[in-house]
């Protein structure tokens, strides 16, 4: 069972949530404008990696090669990365399931392909809201899924106040004087 320390998860999640709200709130502000970031479709002002997306074949060719590239991403940041860190990197474990030339394969593989898609989100990052958009809600199904078959092998809290605010009063309250 996880600690006191170890418990403000929920809590935190609050305040993660106060700020989408408060950036979509500016998206919708701003779409008011003529700011390309807020534009949709194609259009002569859509640029990805220096290519213009002006049709909307072109368009819907990126939109697929965004949502590859981010399933790609998420199930890689959700399976690789904790293998890195949790297996490979971790002193306590003294045996790997791998060879150590596979090993190191899967680690280069892992970060050569995080870096290229750095490379990626930078430009859509720079784009405009609908091919961001497709990055969240591509990320939103994929760790929905993946986070439901890690939670499905655990054993869980019957907990059925979702997101109550007294929790985060009662946490708040209960910390420690730091005088």
């Amino acid at each position: 069972m996880q600690g006191l320390a170890f418990s403000i998860q929920k809590q935190f999640s609050y305040i993660l949530l106060v700020w989408i709200l408060v950036v979509l709130s500016s998206f919708v502000v701003y779409s008011l404008s003529d700011i390309s970031l807020v534009r949709w479709g194609p259009n002569k002002s859509l640029f990805f990696l220096d290519v213009m997306i002006d049709t909307w074949r072109k368009w819907v060719g990126l939109i697929f090669f965004i949502m590859i590239t981010q399933t790609l991403k998420v199930l890689a940041d959700e399976i690789i990365s904790p293998f890195i860190m949790n297996t490979i990197m971790d002193h306590k474990e003294k045996e790997i399931l791998f060879s150590y030339y596979v090993s190191q394969f899967i680690c280069q593989v892992y970060y050569i392909f995080s870096g290229i898609a750095k490379v990626i989100h930078v430009s859509i990052a720079m784009s405009q809201i609908d091919c961001i958009l497709v990055v969240l809600i591509t990320d939103v199904i994929i760790s929905t899924y993946t986070t439901h078959m890690f939670l499905a092998k655990k054993k869980l809290q019957q907990d059925d106040d979702f997101l109550l605010p007294e929790d985060l009063e009662e946490f708040i309250l209960d910390q420690p004087d730091s005088t």
